[in-house]
């Protein structure tokens, strides 16, 4: 067909007009860069430039005026509108700048230029909640509120003295605590020494911190946190918390016989709550840091920690205490799953024939860098050698 024959006759909103000439813009956005003592610059591309079209119209005939108007009208209609134009066919444009002219020379006559852009559904910037920092928010506000709650349930002042006695136990209890799931942790930097210390002196003043529980609840919540800032990684510090998830679950209960004994039972079980509270809330702020490799690991951290907190709700808590764990709770799920969802996913292998790592990252990948990746994953004892016809783990990409 030649191309005469697929020409269309021109309009814009449906109003007709002829064209001259047309000019078509495009390309790509370049920023270039010149450097002094350099002869060639640095080009750095920054996409397609907008395709822009510009032609030369124009209405004839007697009644050219009522035409000339109307065009004018819908070139200066709000938004977007259709052009059949007649090399490059229909499209949705929107119009830039419009200019006619007439004269008494080309009496009947009105001749425009347009320039117009094609038009695309607007894009606006991708809005995404700070999911983390809501955690933190959260955590924090859930902290505060088993800090409240401890200290209104915790007390031995006027107290006799085996009572005082079974609150400094329990206190050195938690600083032993700590101090075994700290022991879990395989590699940590500087801060070690100082997490040390800390727990020894939650131990050696347990007798004084007793007496201020606000004090006393500050130093857990302390020496807690310092276990997030002492691992050498997010994940780490999660293992370690989980050691403590579960802290005095395995005491004995104080048979509440008498006023002395229920305020031993309200004590032990107040320090017991707050201590596990703590540690799920440092996990969950410790979560929060993590940079998960993968969408099984994020979704393996978000169901220990869920579990955990519902774990606690289930508990016999304090009205604040319990609406901000269901807060915090909400909050760790959503900044997991919202991390997670774009992260690869994990799959099991086995190989036929032992292997260097190097040579199966290259085989998976494409990517032999990728070797220590695996080593790590795997926890192979020699890189050199996978072993085949054992489940192994590999990141899908």
């Amino acid at each position: 067909m030649a191309w005469r024959d697929q020409l269309r006759r021109a309009s814009f909103r449906g109003v007709p007009f002829e064209v001259e000439s047309a000019d078509n813009v495009g390309g790509r956005r370049a920023d270039i860069t010149e450097y002094p003592l350099r002869n060639d610059p640095q080009t750095d591309d920054l996409g397609r430039r907008a395709r822009m079209m510009r032609f030369q119209a124009f209405v004839i005939g007697p009644d050219y005026m009522v035409a000339r108007d109307a065009l004018m009208e819908a070139l200066e209609a709000d938004g977007p509108g259709t052009l059949v134009h007649p090399y490059l066919g229909e499209m949705d444009v929107q119009v830039g700048e419009v200019s006619f002219r007439e004269s008494s020379k080309e009496g009947g006559m009105a001749t425009f230029s347009i320039e117009c852009w094609k038009a695309t559904g607007a894009i606006y910037p991708r809005v995404q909640p700070d999911t983390q920092a809501q955690t933190v928010t959260s955590v924090e506000a859930a902290e505060q509120a088993a800090t409240d709650a401890f200290v209104e349930e915790f007390g031995v002042g006027g107290q006799p003295e085996f009572v005082v006695e079974a609150a400094v136990a329990r206190v050195q209890e938690v600083a032993a605590a700590v101090e075994s799931a700290v022991a879990t942790v395989t590699t940590l930097p500087g801060e070690f020494p100082a997490l040390a210390d800390a727990v020894d002196v939650i131990s050696s003043t347990a007798s004084s911190l007793v007496l201020a529980p606000a004090v006393l609840v500050d130093r857990v919540q302390d020496v807690l946190r310092q276990v997030v800032v002492a691992a050498d990684r997010p994940r780490a510090a999660l293992g370690a918390l989980q050691a403590i998830f579960g802290f005095g679950n395995d005491l004995d209960p104080v048979p509440a016989t008498t006023p002395t004994r229920q305020r031993e039972a309200q004590n032990q079980a107040a320090l017991v709550q707050v201590v596990q509270q703590l540690a799920t809330l440092e996990a969950a702020r410790a979560a929060s840091q993590a940079d998960f490799p993968s969408l099984d690991d994020a979704l393996a951290v978000r169901e220990i920690l869920t579990e955990q907190f519902d774990l606690l709700c289930e508990q016999d808590i304090d009205d604040t205490a319990y609406q901000a764990l269901v807060a915090a709770r909400s909050a760790v799920a959503r900044d997991i799953s919202t991390r997670g969802a774009d992260l690869a996913r994990l799959r099991k292998i086995q190989l036929p024939d032992t292997m260097p790592s190097l040579c199966l990252a290259w085989a998976l990948y494409g990517d032999a860098s990728r070797a220590d990746e695996l080593a790590e994953r795997n926890r192979l004892q020699d890189p050199l050698f996978v072993p085949s016809g054992v489940p192994l783990e590999a990141l899908d990409a």
